[in-house]
């Protein structure tokens, strides 16, 4: 476990209990890629994108989580629910609002490997697929049917994002949004597989809100 920010904690694959029965993907080690793909150059990651997971926590608080057991508990289910695409987390990292007004983010595919959460390629810049240039957090939940007011949690969420940014020096400067941070369904006119109310509605009027420093 790392500690980001004082409201801002991160779990690696480990410490949330990844099943390692099931291979990393997106990377160069990915048994899909017979040694032709790479991980990602830090530099090359432009497009801050966010997504929610729609599953939601089983009590009242739907978009709120309260200890660490379900956080790790709901990462273990998304690492298997998309076999479609691939036994692993499809995004970058995941997201969860936890009811203390912190955050806890879990490693999906980390911080350099390719992710399957935002389809196409932007036609102005060849070969820039989204999956490689853009990094994608996934909040836990479901921001399009349940109501939530980001505000307490923003400091946090503008924490992670701030982090992202160290890490990643270019990330914000390509957009198709008009903000820094664009939301899944922005990227539908690249893609039908985009077609989408992803990240949700409540979030997704936030996202405007979101900085990188």
């Amino acid at each position: 476990m790392k500690q980001i920010a004082p409201d801002v904690l991160l779990l690696e694959r480990p410490d949330w209990g990844a099943d390692p029965v099931f291979p990393r993907l997106g990377g160069m080690d990915d048994p899909r890629s017979q040694g032709r793909w790479r991980n990602v150059f830090r530099d090359e990651r432009l497009y801050n994108i966010k997504h929610h997971t729609v599953g939601v926590d089983t009590d009242e608080t739907r978009n709120i989580w309260e200890t660490l057991d379900e956080v790790k508990a709901n990462a273990r289910r998304i690492q298997t629910i998309r076999p479609d695409l691939g036994a692993d987390v499809p995004y970058n990292f995941l997201k969860y609002l936890m009811a203390d007004g912190g955050i806890v983010i879990c490693e999906g595919r980390g911080y350099e490997r390719a992710g399957a959460h935002t389809a196409g390629v932007d036609a102005a810049v060849p070969a820039r697929y989204f999956n490689i240039a853009g990094i994608a957090t996934s909040y836990a939940g479901n921001f399009e049917d349940y109501a939530i007011d980001l505000t307490p949690w923003l400091p946090a969420i503008n924490q992670w994002n701030a982090h992202l940014k160290r890490a990643f020096p270019k990330l914000g400067t390509a957009t198709i949004c008009g903000y820094p941070t664009c939301g899944h369904r922005d990227f539908s006119r690249f893609s039908n597989l985009n077609a989408t109310a992803c990240p949700g509605q409540h979030l997704y009027r936030r996202l405007g809100e979101i900085r990188l420093d």
